[in-house]
């Protein structure tokens, strides 16, 4: 089907088959070196007080790491297989493994 818009125009496709969802998976990287950093370490003590989102752990952290930086250092320690996470409403929250 050919639809005309001011200056432009778009076209849509009849499929046989409904389309289906596609989503990004997180392939952990196997190739990490199993030392932490400070600021790692630090996490993983907030951590050992209970479920915190990635906001409630910054509010915790000494110094002044970016919101990404933090993300990067969870993302690490859960490829070390030493935290997880679950998804809870709008937020992640982030949990040491359990044993």
């Amino acid at each position: 089907m050919l639809k005309k818009h001011t200056n432009s125009f778009s076209v849509t496709l009849p499929l046989k088959e409904p389309t289906q969802r596609v989503g990004i998976i997180h392939k952990p990287n196997k190739n990490l070196p199993n030392t932490l950093t400070d600021r790692q370490e630090e996490i993983l003590k907030i951590l050992k007080l209970g479920k915190k989102h990635v906001q409630e752990i910054i509010k915790k952290m000494r110094g002044d790491s970016t919101l990404r930086t933090i993300q990067r250092d969870l993302m690490k320690l859960k490829d070390l297989d030493l935290i997880s996470s679950k998804k809870s409403g709008k937020f992640v929250m982030w949990m040491l493994k359990q044993k």
